[in-house]
């Protein structure tokens, strides 16, 4: 116990976090805010700011405001998940186009457009998101397309068509990820272009993006592209995107199911994919996998 006499204001443990071992933080609710404007280290006022994104007390949400204009990006990029909270929204608004255009981190600006999205909802932000489409990062460049279909489906889905020649696998799954929502068969070619050349992780995405595709067309559609599927589940050399496979297969056959009774072609499709199931199963190694597939 250190001896101490008055009033205490503030007091901060370990603020350079250089202790080892669990700490019991019980400070004062209105000790955060101070702690923020005091902290010299990252670690000390991301622990503050973590709090204040919590609380609706003022003092806090005028730290929140002041962590969306720190010199540290991790600390700006952390601040926009409690924007939303600021009371001042077209001061807000002004701050996050600022950081769409000029923030000097990619992720920063990526973020702030999702953010600005989600609290300006209903003002026409297509000049600004056109600005970011020519951004030098293909984060930012993928949220303000994504952003666009939301706010504009039409001339989202241009920017789109424009985009599909990027050599960017971050702007190509964008773009999937929007057809799988919105295209119609006359985006099969690119879809299945994308799902080919990819491989690991960005191919077992992309077999989820091209399943909720197909979802989306009709049953003669998905008829004539099954098999894209079947060879997902039984060929690729990972059994994880091998599953993949296996759960498009399952959830085109409840789509199929869910269809119209007079979709005859849709009844007799989704009735022969259990069987599809096995057979692959069959030759199938992985007993993980096997385990969780059960046809």
């Amino acid at each position: 116990m250190i001896p101490f006499e008055g009033k205490l204001l503030f007091a901060n443990v370990d603020a350079e976090k250089v202790l080892l071992g669990t700490k019991n933080d019980n400070r004062p609710k209105n000790w955060w805010p101070v702690a923020f404007e005091k902290a010299r280290v990252f670690l000390d006022k991301n622990e503050a700011l973590e709090f204040c994104l919590k609380s609706n007390d003022e003092a806090c949400l005028a730290c929140v405001e002041k962590a969306l204009q720190d010199d540290f990006w991790k600390i700006r990029h952390s601040a926009l998940k409690g924007a939303k909270k600021l009371n001042d929204k077209a001061q807000l608004k002004t701050l996050l186009e600022s950081m769409v255009k000029n923030d000097p981190k990619s992720l920063v600006r990526a973020k702030a457009i999702k953010t600005l999205h989600k609290v300006i909802k209903d003002e026409d932000i297509t000049d600004l998101l056109n600005i970011a489409l020519n951004d030098r990062s293909y984060a930012v460049m993928s949220e303000a397309l994504e952003t666009l279909v939301d706010k504009d489906l039409a001339q989202g889905l241009s920017k789109a068509l424009e985009l599909e020649q990027e050599n960017s696998s971050k702007i190509k799954g964008s773009i999937a990820n929007i057809y799988a929502k919105h295209g119609d068969e006359s985006k099969n070619e690119f879809m299945l272009s994308n799902l080919n050349s990819a491989s690991g992780f960005e191919k077992y995405g992309l077999t989820g993006s091209y399943t909720k595709y197909l979802l989306n067309q009709s049953s003669e559609f998905i008829g004539q592209n099954l098999n894209i599927l079947e060879s997902i589940a039984s060929n690729e050399s990972t059994w994880w995107v091998r599953l993949m496979g296996y759960n498009g297969l399952k959830s085109i056959e409840n789509e199929l199911n869910e269809r119209p009774i007079e979709d005859t072609f849709a009844s007799e499709l989704a009735a022969s994919i259990p069987l599809k199931i096995k057979s692959l199963l069959e030759s199938e190694s992985n007993e993980q996998l096997k385990a969780i597939i059960n046809p």
